[in-house]
């Protein structure tokens, strides 16, 4: 489980609000997922990613790697 402070955070969580809603309309339930801390390592295909609200519940997603965009 990994877990980290707002502080360790780039951008803190108001002004990620503020720039992602300037692109696309944020609803009641969605969720912001902005990346790990230092050491965790890189994700690769296949690897699961879970976000847990306490009170809400959990959300788990098997990652698969998008094909090549290149035409052959």
């Amino acid at each position: 489980m990994l877990r980290g402070a707002n502080l360790q955070m780039i951008f803190s969580p108001l002004e990620l609000l503020s720039r992602i809603s300037q692109d696309m309309l944020l609803l009641p339930g969605d969720v912001i997922a902005c990346g790990s801390s230092l050491g965790i390592g890189s994700i690769r295909d296949g690897s699961t990613v879970q976000i847990t609200i306490d009170g809400i519940g959990s959300l788990s997603n098997i990652l698969q790697a998008c094909p090549s965009s290149t035409p052959t």
